[in-house]
């Protein structure tokens, strides 16, 4: 059978890497499409309530599409994007199984993301030694302080949510809310191991952060805002991680890649 090769990766059938960049193609479009439709909705007037709700699963959703199409535009050619719908998927299950929702809708999810990953050119680099960067990870765990806290708020309050309480029933607004500040940290991280593609999940993580913190300053009164100064410190939060990164990424172009690490880092 004719083989395809990716950049530094593998060597895969021609079938297998069509397949993915059909998959990975469908799932962006998907995901993109239902942060726009969410996004969308939480702008009505009898959404006003949710809004901060609605805008977090948007952004949710839009980082679920940064992923999958960091990895198309690079043809399966790099792995941070990978881990950053893996680890997004994790975040998302462990929420739900401590709020006791879990149900059909991550096993759907979960089994749409299944093929992207069996199919991906490289997966098999998905736990491959890096060079971490000091600078961004420890950028991340000071920001994972206030966001881990602000998540573990959001879990009791989903698990303490009374039947009537229509933030936690049924849409279970408070595990999403929590499941959004995870996946900042876990993506950021993510990106400060500086696998090929790390760029993605740190733009991710940076707007995705500045969104909530901009949404928590538009409407600081509603459930769920970051209370003041926590808006403007989200913003700041998410402007420092992209800058950060990038100056990380102009520094590393310098740098030699690690042995057996041909791929360029800082895509």
């Amino acid at each position: 059978m004719s083989t395809l090769a990716a950049t530094a990766g593998p060597r895969v059938s021609t079938a297998r890497h069509l397949g993915f960049l059909a998959v990975a193609c469908l799932l962006s479009l998907l995901t993109a499409a239902f942060a726009i439709v969410v996004l969308t909705g939480a702008m009505a007037p009898e959404r006003t309530v949710h809004r901060i709700h609605d805008v977090a699963a948007s952004i949710l959703l839009a980082m679920m599409a940064a992923g999958f199409l960091g990895t198309l535009l690079t043809r399966g050619r790099t792995v941070a994007p990978l881990q950053q719908v893996l680890v997004m998927l994790a975040v998302s299950f462990l929420v739900d199984l401590a709020t006791g929702r879990l149900g059909a809708s991550f096993f759907i999810l979960a089994a749409l993301t299944a093929p992207f990953v069996v199919l991906h050119p490289r997966r098999g680099a998905l736990f491959a030694a890096r060079r971490p960067s000091p600078l961004l990870a420890s950028a991340v765990l000071i920001g994972a302080v206030p966001l881990t806290w602000y998540a573990l708020i959001q879990i009791e309050l989903q698990r303490g949510a009374h039947v009537g309480d229509p933030h936690a029933h049924p849409e279970g607004h408070y595990a999403g809310m929590a499941t959004m500040a995870l996946a900042f940290v876990l993506v950021a991280l993510v990106a400060s191991l500086r696998s090929d593609g790390w760029r993605v999940p740190a733009w991710s993580a940076g707007v995705g952060v500045a969104l909530f913190g901009l949404a928590s300053m538009s409407t600081p009164l509603l459930l769920g805002a970051a209370p003041p100064p926590g808006g403007r410190l989200a913003v700041f939060g998410g402007a420092a991680l992209i800058v950060l990164a990038e100056l990380e990424a102009r520094a590393g172009d310098s740098r030699p890649a690690p042995s057996g690490d041909s791929a360029d880092s800082t895509a």
